[in-house]
């Protein structure tokens, strides 16, 4: 299998995966976050002194005010 074939099985795996368990989650989500941990990984690859602890941190913020970010449905239950 090339890369290009693993990528695109990772990708509908998660998609799988999401659909299960975040069904909410928009398409594309998949691509997003496969892209996402490879920008990590590369650039960990060039700057191995660099921790991934502060860029983990602000996904896990940036996702807790999607809903608000976003202006959809949701926004204003979030802090009921």
């Amino acid at each position: 299998m090339c890369f290009n074939e693993s990528l695109a099985e990772a990708r509908t795996q998660l998609d799988a995966w999401l659909a299960e368990h975040l069904p909410e989650a928009p398409p594309g989500t998949a691509t997003l976050l496969i892209a996402l941990l490879d920008g990590l990984f590369m650039h960990h690859m060039l700057d191995p002194e660099m921790g991934s602890a502060q860029a983990v941190e602000a996904l896990v913020r940036l996702a807790g005010h999607a809903p608000a970010l976003a202006g959809g449905a949701g926004a204003a239950d979030e802090t009921a």
